[in-house]
């Protein structure tokens, strides 16, 4: 899995995925998160192509331990890993959207 993370202006931190997020990725991409708690989050996993359920796992720790927001922006509806996010009804513990610019209004109101 590659995770790259970029501040916005507003202080937001973007955190993209592409890849997998299963087991081991999920120890890196905590690892990758450990020193940056004082950032509202969002998780880009657009360019995931796979979530276990450690994976999702990971994002509802993320959201339980931080201060700030975490928003999820997830791809097509269609495709595997939208379809995990809502099977799991992951929505209902984190924000979850479609688009980068929705996930950063959203995180922005926080």
């Amino acid at each position: 899995m590659d995770i790259h993370g970029e501040l916005t202006d507003s202080g937001v931190l973007v955190v993209s995925l592409s890849g997998q997020l299963d087991v081991e990725e999920a120890m890196q991409f905590a690892r990758y998160l450990r020193d940056t708690d004082e950032h509202a989050y969002i998780i880009d996993m657009t360019r995931l192509t796979y979530i276990g359920s450690i994976g999702v796992g990971a994002l509802v720790e993320l959201q339980r331990r931080r201060k700030k927001k975490v928003v999820v922006v997830i791809p097509d509806e269609k495709s595997p890993v939208s379809l995990v996010v809502q099977t799991v009804n992951l929505g209902n513990i984190i924000p979850v959207v479609q688009t980068l610019g929705d996930a950063i209004r959203v995180a922005e109101s926080a």
